[in-house]
């Protein structure tokens, strides 16, 4: 009798009362609505800051004030999971709890890549809905929710002419849909069109795209030839539209003549960054000579809050990097 209870109590240690031998899957593989965003720090001023975004003449308006949007960029979020073995792209718990890490640092703008189609089928135009409803709707929400704004980048590397702008047209359908007027959101056309390196040829090529985009009233980032870094060209040939604002890039490989150009005043820095021992190169002597001399009365989004994407903001460990602890130095 005593072996008899002795097995029965054995089977029910190993399999559970209930008899039930399937594993609960993680619980953060079925949602149906974001985590409600953790409370920030209160003395973090974007909490204050929720309203329309406008761009008119040099200027980015918050409900019709000038105002400066400063934050960082993330990884592609599906690559955040994956890189964190969390395969299920539903897991959204890590990712979201990730990114409040960062925003804890303080700011008021996230910009997330979305890497448009890879040789994986990874990409975002690759399996839009599916992606759409198990990571950036949630995602959005959860960022927005807490105050924050959010610039979803269509994050092609590439020289524009070998881009299809049926695709340039399908992610700006998608985004619309399922965006568009949201005054928190901001889209980014064209990450880093690179060649051909003339202005009037990129006006032609992405007008179209930026004409489809004028359904909506949201804040547009419009970048520009040779890795969004030769931007002069907007001032004397503008992009035609309303919100339109522009992007530069600048790294700390560039020599300082390089981003001294003359940008429009309504460019938003949507990556810069450094990383000692990085491609990039750069150290905190560079950070605090372009930071000081050129960025600090400007909207920027710095690169990366990544363990993996450099020139990143957190070690392999986790921790901050230089750039990372300078980041959160500068946006106190």
């Amino acid at each position: 009798m005593k072996k008899n209870i002795l097995w029965l109590l054995l089977v029910l240690l190993i399999y559970g009362c209930g008899g039930d031998e399937t594993p609960k899957k993680y619980e953060g593989s079925v949602v149906s609505k974001p985590s409600p965003p953790k409370p920030l720090n209160p003395t973090n001023p974007v909490n204050e800051k929720k309203g329309k975004l406008t761009s008119s003449g040099s200027k980015i308006l918050l409900d019709g004030k000038p105002f400066l949007l400063r934050g960082f960029n993330i990884a592609d979020p599906w690559h955040v999971i994956k890189k964190n073995h969390r395969k299920d792209p539903k897991a959204l718990e890590f990712l979201h709890d990730f990114i409040y890490s960062g925003m804890e640092l303080g700011g008021n703008v996230i910009r997330i890549p979305l890497l448009p189609r890879d040789a994986y089928k990874e990409g975002f135009l690759d399996w839009s809905q599916e992606y759409l409803e198990t990571i950036l709707i949630p995602t959005v929400e959860f960022i927005t929710k807490a105050g924050w704004f959010v610039i979803l980048d269509n994050h092609y590397v590439s020289d524009f002419d070998e881009v299809e702008r049926t695709d340039l047209f399908l992610w700006a359908e998608i985004m619309m849909e399922n965006f568009g007027n949201n005054p928190q959101v901001i889209f980014e056309v064209f990450n880093e069109p690179i060649r051909p390196n003339d202005w009037a040829t990129w006006v032609s090529y992405i007008q179209p795209m930026v004409n489809q985009m004028q359904k909506v009233d949201n804040l547009l980032i419009v970048g520009g030839p040779y890795w969004s870094s030769n931007m002069s060209g907007a001032n004397q040939m503008p992009i035609a539209g309303k919100n339109i604002t522009y992007a530069g890039h600048v790294y700390s490989n560039q020599d300082p003549a390089r981003w001294k150009r003359d940008y429009p005043e309504n460019t938003i820095f949507t990556e810069w960054g450094f990383e000692v021992g990085g491609t990039e190169g750069g150290n905190l002597e560079w950070a605090k000579k372009f930071y000081y001399e050129f960025l600090h009365k400007k909207s920027w989004t710095m690169w990366c809050y990544s363990s993996d994407w450099g020139p990143r903001m957190l070690n392999d460990s986790g921790g901050l990097t230089d750039a990372g602890k300078f980041y959160r130095d500068i946006i106190l």
